[in-house]
């Protein structure tokens, strides 16, 4: 319903009888609030430590590849000298599998409509995809909502939001319950922060890096700012299973990382004594004692130019087809590391990373030989298919809050929005068709079929099906067996063997009536 007198949208919001304003929190002076906000401020910079680690990892950098800084300069690595990001596998793995298919109000065909169109004008389209990614790597995310005043009107407007710049603070007796948000940012080398509270909206600067606070005057001439709708405009979206606050999707992976990222390390610098060798020379001390013999290895000199100490030129050039004479008993050179022990550690971090986060291995690497059947692929991803389910649950429940919200902001109030999620994981067309098949012979709509195979509301509702069709059918196994065929299966009309299947009486089992076949589907007798 559009057009929601402002008194009863904030009821609603606030849930307050219809036609009464919720309970409106008296405003604070700035000095009431420097607590409240010093406070949160220094909890949303320390939080950023944990945030800017998971980033590091994302990108294959691991701080604590070698502790001691001696052996750091000695081998010449810088932080991300051999960055490999295998820890950011099993962030880009989830964020595929969660995607969304369709936003809509059940039963509501304009609420539908108003959600949609608040989609798409703010580009969500395109932000879903990275807004998921980035609340996977860093445990959490946040939209604000808000409505703004542009050139063409007013617009509700939906913005991502770091949770380095973001942090929603809740009650300790409701972990669940919001209490306020902040939002900090840096603006000119100044140092804005915004305070959202369920009535009230506090904006402050700093000019000496949070020292001291003042008010901020956005140019409305109003501080604080009112709050009409009564609630926090900040919605939270968590990864993982914690609470209040989410974890990164690779926290798991951060020990083998760091193992897997020190053996790279070290195998790379290996490898340059490989193509480098360092070499020795052996000289008979009681030879060369009482002797100005010149040296051919100078300590003081490099190997290609050489001088004694009265500035004769060594005979030793580097260079194909160089003889090189000299003065020393034996040389030789240094054998460097084993590549496979390198290997080897390689490989155990990666089977650890994929144990901890409950990625499966073929993700990391191809498997080697044959290449592993759809029944291994599908039970190896079955604790992958959990974590997503849950996942989606998780962030379902903030989408639909959030939007729900953004519709009451433009004036429609939503009784339920649902998100419907993409299929997680990825079949052939032969597996999506069995499954489909033994959908229809359950009773599953028809609508629900389409949707499990990928289709988006949109394309579904552009066939104008039958109300049939978004309704359960009744379950005729042996039916649906004879009209609708599973590719490559063997039904009573196909089956080569010895006998016809037959009632209790020892009659044969009577023809079954041609079912009606669902647009796109075609059994394998009719094909």
């Amino acid at each position: 319903m559009a057009g929601v007198p402002q008194a009863n949208l904030a009821a609603v919001l606030s849930q307050a009888p219809p036609g009464e304003p919720g309970y409106t929190e008296p405003a604070h002076d700035l000095q009431d609030m420097l607590p409240t906000l010093k406070s949160a401020y220094l909890e949303l910079v320390n939080a950023r430590e944990a945030y800017s680690r998971a980033e590091k990892y994302s990108n294959g950098i691991s701080p604590e590849v070698f502790s001691d800084p001696q052996l750091r300069r000695l081998l010449g690595l810088s932080e991300d000298s051999y960055a490999l990001n295998y820890a950011d596998i099993p962030i880009r793995v989830m964020n595929n599998r969660i995607n969304i298919a369709s936003i809509t109000v059940p039963g509501d065909p304009d609420s539908t409509a108003a959600l949609q169109d608040l989609w798409k004008a703010n580009k969500m389209g395109l932000a879903e995809n990275s807004f998921t990614y980035e609340t996977l790597k860093y445990g959490d995310g946040y939209l604000i909502i808000w409505p703004t005043m542009t050139r063409a009107g007013m617009k509700i407007q939906i913005e991502p939001n770091s949770p380095v710049t973001t942090r929603v603070f809740y009650s300790p007796e409701s972990p669940r319950q919001p209490i306020f948000a902040i939002k900090s940012w840096e603006d000119n080398k100044l140092i804005r922060v915004d305070l959202y509270f369920p009535d009230w909206v506090y904006k402050f600067v700093s000019v000496n890096m949070g020292r001291t606070w003042i008010e901020y005057d956005d140019g409305s001439g109003a501080w604080p700012m009112c709050n009409p709708f009564g609630v926090v405009p900040v919605f939270h979206f968590k990864a993982g299973n914690s609470h209040p606050y989410g974890t990164p999707v690779h926290a798991a992976a951060y020990g083998p990382s760091d193992g897997l990222i020190k053996s790279a390390n070290t195998l790379f610098s290996t490898l340059e004594f490989y193509g480098f060798p360092q070499r020795y020379a052996l000289v008979d001390i009681t030879s060369a004692e009482g002797t100005s013999q010149f040296s051919d290895f100078d300590r003081d000199q490099p190997d290609a130019f050489i001088t004694d100490d009265q500035g004769r030129t060594s005979g030793l050039r580097q260079g194909p087809g160089e003889l090189w004479a000299l003065a020393a008993k034996s040389v030789g050179q240094f054998t460097p590391a084993a590549v496979d022990n390198f290997l080897n550690t390689w490989s155990k971090c990666i089977e650890a990373m994929a144990l901890c986060t409950e990625t499966p291995m073929h993700y990391f690497a191809e498997a080697a030989g044959q290449h592993p059947s759809g029944d291994a692929i599908r039970a190896a991803d079955s604790p992958l298919r959990a974590k997503v389910k849950n996942q989606q649950l998780s962030f379902a429940a903030a989408w639909e809050e959030a939007l729900t919200f953004a519709l009451a902001l433009s004036g429609v109030i939503a009784d339920d929005v649902q998100v419907t999620w993409q299929p997680s994981e990825a079949v052939d067309d032969q597996q999506g068709m069995m499954a489909a098949v033994w959908q229809a012979r359950t009773g599953v709509p028809i609508v629900e079929i389409y949707r499990s195979l990928g289709y988006s509301e949109e394309t579904i509702d552009s066939w104008d099906l039958p109300p049939e069709a978004y309704k359960a059918a009744t379950p005729e196994l042996w039916a649906g067996a004879a009209a609708i065929v599973a590719p490559g299966e063997v039904t009573a009309q196909n089956d080569t063997g010895p006998s016809d299947p037959m009632l209790s009486d020892g009659s044969d089992m009577p023809t079954p009536p041609e079912a009606p076949m669902p647009p796109g589907m075609m059994s394998k007798t009719s094909a």
